[in-house]
């Protein structure tokens, strides 16, 4: 299985809890997009790519000529 890498930072308006700082965050995202990260004090957060792909190579040598750029290998599964 494989993931993109493709991340996009936000910044969220002054707000008094976390809650909602993660609610203006959270509305800012585009679709195909989660939440992964918030620094509240800096008022930012991280969204990544959602988006999953499974691959199929001969042996793990194949791995990394297998993943495309901007991409990252979350699991290995010998059948």
């Amino acid at each position: 299985m494989i993931r993109p890498t493709e991340t996009v930072d936000f910044e969220a308006p002054e707000a008094d809890t976390l809650e909602e700082m993660v609610a203006s965050l959270e509305a800012k995202i585009p679709d195909g997009f989660e939440l992964v990260a918030i620094h509240p004090s800096k008022g930012t957060g991280r969204a990544r790519r959602v988006e999953l792909r499974e691959i199929t190579i001969e042996n793990r040598a194949d791995l990394a000529s297998a993943v495309p750029e901007g991409w990252q290998a979350l699991n290995i599964r010998q059948i």
